[in-house]
């Protein structure tokens, strides 16, 4: 038996379940994965859906459904669907044998399918939301990634090093500038444990029309030099320029589509009342004079 509780059945095109300690220790799971698709949806949830295989003593219980956690690395609780003794008592023994391997692995696939939803999209069927300060002033920058969190990233390597950049657009739809703004981060991958950024580069503006950066507070004093960056950065994605101008395109929509939701759903202006004279008559109806009725003055 695998020293990691979850596996993978490439065969089978299913994971598999096998715990070593408490009261599902050897007992066989198949085990079916959920992700949520929405790109817009920044949780790290995934859900497990664990039915008993058949043959084994427990195969009379139902599927065992609960979630995970990936970024916190815990089991999800929520407050509208508590979770039964049974599921959590599974999930809970499952936390506490999962092994690096499996929690990579597992996150691993999270993010593909993430990925390629996000990919996937159509702007017409998102609705996403943008920061308050972008709503009341499109000229200010927003990152890509503020958005649509889990797009790719633009990694490329130099030498033994892994890097990414980070996007930020400018959303105004009567813009016609074609800026972009790149932060260039170099990622410690360590063997154990989670990502992190080692190094953080300053800020270059990229000139999609004319496919060209340059430091937006020159000079460029740090090492690498931003020649050597964009280098590998451009070796990695040929095709940066093109997929820059669609990536503007898609957060101008989203935004179009917000600014008219946020239209339609701000409340409407009051209208003022027209002023009625003492001797007009009454709005009300009544047929009497306005000071003879509802403008009458109370002792």
């Amino acid at each position: 038996m695998s020293s990691r509780p979850l596996t993978y059945d490439a065969e089978e095109r299913r994971y598999m379940l096998h715990l070593r300690n408490g009261p599902y220790a050897g007992t066989a799971f198949s085990v079916e994965l959920t992700i949520c698709p929405d790109p817009l949806c920044e949780c790290h949830d995934v859900t497990l859906s664990c039915s008993p295989l058949g043959g084994d003593p427990a195969s009379t219980l139902p599927p065992l459904t609960f979630c995970l956690d990936l970024e916190k690395r815990c089991v999800k609780h929520r407050d509208d669907q508590p979770l039964s003794p049974q599921p959590l008592s599974l999930a809970d023994s499952l936390v506490a044998e999962m092994s690096e391997e499996n929690w990579k692995d597992l996150y691993q696939r999270f993010y593909t399918y993430k990925e390629s939803k996000t990919e996937e999209a159509d702007c017409a069927t998102l609705d996403a939301s943008f920061p308050p300060e972008n709503m009341m002033d499109p000229t200010l920058m927003v990152a890509y990634k503020e958005i649509l969190p889990f797009a790719k990233a633009f990694p490329f390597m130099l030498g033994a090093d892994h890097w990414l950049v980070d996007e930020q657009y400018c959303i105004n739809p009567d813009c016609d500038c074609r800026d972009v703004f790149f932060d260039f981060l170099r990622i410690d991958v360590p063997l154990e444990g989670k990502a992190s950024v080692a190094q953080h580069m300053p800020t270059a503006a990229y000139n999609s029309r004319r496919d060209t950066f340059k430091p937006l507070t020159p000079p460029w004093s740090e090492k690498p030099a931003l020649e050597t960056l964009t280098k590998a950065l451009r070796k990695a994605h040929p095709d940066l320029a093109a997929e820059v101008r669609k990536r503007r395109g898609v957060l101008r929509t989203l935004y179009r589509k917000a600014r008219r939701r946020e239209y339609r759903e701000a409340p409407p202006l009051a209208v003022p009342s027209p002023k009625v004279r003492p001797n007009e008559p009454c709005p009300c109806g009544s047929g009497k004079k306005h000071m003879k009725c509802c403008g009458r003055i109370t002792q």
